[in-house]
């Protein structure tokens, strides 16, 4: 799942504009130790919109005591008319009480008026 959304968050924008971590190694690697690290402690997850049996959106989020936060959002591009991060966010927002016992709240860490 971490490699997946490594792939997706740097076949968007950020991979052209060379800001995706998949653009960095050392960035990379940091985040897949830290993703490692916080899973093993409960403390890490990544969230998948599947269309057709295909991954099309990811999201990685960490928790830190009863609150989870979003990281970094990646997605198809093909499939980015449909807007698939917003999809996987919204779907992670709907389920989040179901899937995530023990967590209270989960914040987007989006601006107050944006999109989240």
């Amino acid at each position: 799942a971490v490699e997946r959304h490594l792939a997706l968050e740097h076949a968007g924008w950020k991979g052209g504009r060379g800001t995706a971590l998949l653009s960095r190694p050392d960035e990379a690697g940091f985040f897949r130790a830290l993703v490692r690290g916080a899973a093993a402690h409960d403390a890490a997850f990544v969230g998948e919109l599947l269309a057709g049996g295909r991954v099309v959106a990811s999201t990685s989020n960490f928790v830190a005591g009863r609150q989870a936060f979003a990281f970094k959002v990646g997605w198809d591009p093909e499939l980015a008319r449909c807007s698939p991060g917003l999809l996987v966010d919204a779907a992670l927002a709907q389920h989040a009480a179901a899937l995530l016992h023990g967590v209270d709240l989960v914040d987007s860490c989006a601006d107050p008026g944006s999109y989240l």
